[in-house]
């Protein structure tokens, strides 16, 4: 019997269903022309999101430059091989996310293997390591925003990075002379999302002029943002005040998130009412925002999201405002913030009945009478446990019917408030996630056996100790219940842990009843910091450099200390230190703050 072949739309739905599967669509690759043509574009929409390919992907790209591109690179003396073949396809036209650090850390990694090949290939090179200072990686930079800028026509997102040793942007006349050239396609004025960190120091700002200029004229550029995410990790008020002039000249802006680690300024808060008919989702992390008015927040008219996390100086006054705004949320995440129960409980209160989602970490009697009071209807529900919340955090869960429930602990031995989530979980709950949960296997098992929730999804974020106590029982949930779906367990690179025999036996039985397992590592990390201990360095440096130079991902890794534990690296450390570096790792020991 012949099998029917699927119709085009359907195996175009099927391979926009699996665009972020890249493995299953490396192997579709290879079927036929007709499934290639679908698959390339879908792999090289967002190249550099393959952190183990960034050599090969900055090879095709130059292998995609028109002679006269390529002749602006010849007095570098770069050695790129000539193919006799063009390249099978226009990648640079399916770019739609493009970051210009990624680019620059693509170009670097692409230098090096190509110092390795001409050394071994007996080419006269002198090896030498490429650095980030290396005079050939501007022009190449330049000679690829030339070619993205003329040809890729679907460049939805821009990442912008200065500091943290990335090189400035080409000059803006490059812009503005490909966006004049090319008036059936502009190419940046289609954007709908820019991420924007501005990481140097005062004392660099001349190594970053034409990235300054370039967004000092953004409006100019491009005025239909959708989302704009801006990281300043200075407190630079320049750099505010051209964030908050960038966010004036949109017209249709949807979402906006503030990182920061210090002050933000009037300026930013009251460019928002510029999209107050807009804006759906706001986010303040890791900002000072004492001394700051949110009388411009009290305009915003469409507001469904607020996030604030890991800030400070929030006070009775800022909140007034926010309550007297008249937009309705319903998604609210206060979280690790110095909040007092008071101030939450504005917050809580002024969310109303229209909260679907609850993140929060003050966990006092007020703030939950609040909850209780005021959002009856939150379905998703992120929260932290200590054990004398106890007595009114499980009763208020119990009332609540909800989808979805992140636990955490507050690193504490929860095995009580296992048991007692157990007496009291939602019977409407699908999705659980315990996040650091330490409990005793009793707990655990008693938990399971009082659960009712027809839980589809369970995830862990787990210790060793955890899966050996506690897979068998959560087997027998699985094989008793039959609701499963998803099990995952979520841990670091550091802590991956490979399955024993006995586990992997465990899970063939759970998957016979449609269960998927999966051990999930977070995602790619470019950034780690840690607040350490001398035992903390000794026992785990190692592991981190094994990490660094395996992915290839990470580009800052800053250990936190106060001043008296703050401590001399020893001649080991420095050689992992120098090793890390050579993988485009920038290792900072920092002082705390607030000490």
């Amino acid at each position: 019997m012949i099998i029917p072949l699927l119709p085009d739309d359907c195996i175009h739905e099927i391979f926009q269903y699996l665009q972020n599967d890249r493995t299953t669509l490396y192997q579709c690759l290879f079927v036929n022309k007709f499934w290639c043509g679908y698959v390339v574009p879908l792999l090289w929409k967002q190249p550099f999101s393959n952190f183990r390919c960034w050599e090969f992907i900055i090879r095709t790209y130059l292998d995609c430059l028109q002679p006269q591109e390529l002749l602006n690179l010849k007095p570098f003396n770069l050695s790129i091989p000539n193919s006799s073949l063009p390249p099978l396809f226009q990648y640079e036209r399916y770019l739609e996310s493009f970051s210009n650090s990624d680019m620059e850390i693509g170009i670097i990694s692409w230098l090096r293997t190509n110092e390795v090949v001409s050394f071994n290939n007996n080419n006269n090179s002198n090896n030498k390591m490429v650095s980030l200072n290396d005079e050939r990686i501007r022009p190449i930079m330049r000679s690829l925003w030339q070619m993205f800028l003329s040809r890729s026509k679907n460049l939805r997102h821009l990442t912008i990075n200065t500091g943290f040793g990335t090189s400035d942007l080409p000059e803006i006349s490059l812009f503005q002379e490909i966006e004049s050239s090319s008036s059936s396609y502009p190419r940046l004025s289609k954007l709908k999302s820019l991420d924007c960190c501005i990481g140097h120091k005062s004392h660099e700002i001349q190594n970053y002029k034409n990235t300054m200029n370039f967004l000092q004229n953004w409006g100019m550029i491009c005025k239909s943002l959708k989302r704009i995410w801006v990281s300043v990790y200075e407190e630079n008020i320049a750099a505010q005040d051209l964030i908050s002039n960038i966010i004036e000249s949109q017209k249709y802006l949807s979402e906006f998130k503030f990182t920061g680690a210090g002050n933000i300024t009037e300026n930013v808060i009251t460019s928002l009412k510029y999209n107050s008919q807009f804006l759906i989702t706001l986010k303040f992390w890791m900002l000072r925002l004492d001394g700051v008015s949110f009388e411009g927040l009290s305009s915003l008219k469409t507001l469904e999201s607020l996030d604030i996390q890991w800030c400070e100086g929030i006070t009775i006054k800022q909140c007034k405002f926010l309550s007297e705004a008249k937009f309705k949320l319903k998604s609210l995440s206060l979280w690790e913030n110095t909040l007092s129960p008071e101030i939450t409980s504005i917050l809580i209160e002024k969310a109303g009945d229209t909260l679907l989602d609850l993140k929060f970490d003050i966990i006092t009697m007020e703030t939950i009478e609040s909850a209780s009071k005021y959002c009856p209807n939150i379905i998703n529900l992120c929260t932290i446990t200590k054990k004398e919340s106890y007595d009114y955090l499980f009763p208020w869960i119990k009332k609540l019917k909800l989808k979805k429930l992140d636990f955490y602990s507050s690193g504490i031995d929860l095995s009580e408030g296992i048991r007692l989530l157990g007496e009291n979980i939602s019977p409407t709950l699908t999705y659980l996630n315990f996040d650091y949960i330490s409990c005793t296997p009793e707990s655990f098992e008693y938990f399971l056996k009082l659960c009712k929730a027809p839980l589809t999804t369970l995830v862990i974020v787990f210790s060793k100790e955890f899966i050996d106590n506690c897979l068998e029982r959560i087997k027998d949930f699985v094989v008793e219940r039959k609701s499963m779906r998803n099990l995952v367990f979520v841990c670091t690179p550091i802590l991956w842990l490979k399955w024993s025999k006995r586990e992997l036996e465990i899970i063939k039985i759970m998957e016979k009843y449609g269960l998927k397992v999966v051990k999930s590592i977070s995602p790619p990390l470019t950034t780690l910091v840690i607040v350490f201990s001398k035992e903390f360095i000794d026992n785990c440096l190692e592991r981190i450099k094994d990490f660094v130079v395996e992915r290839k991902s990470m580009r800052n890794l800053v250990f936190v200390c106060t001043p008296i534990l703050w401590l001399k690296w020893s001649k080991r450390e420095l050689e992992i230190i120098k090793i890390m570096e050579k993988y485009g790792l920038k290792v900072v020991k920092s002082i705390s703050r607030k000490f």
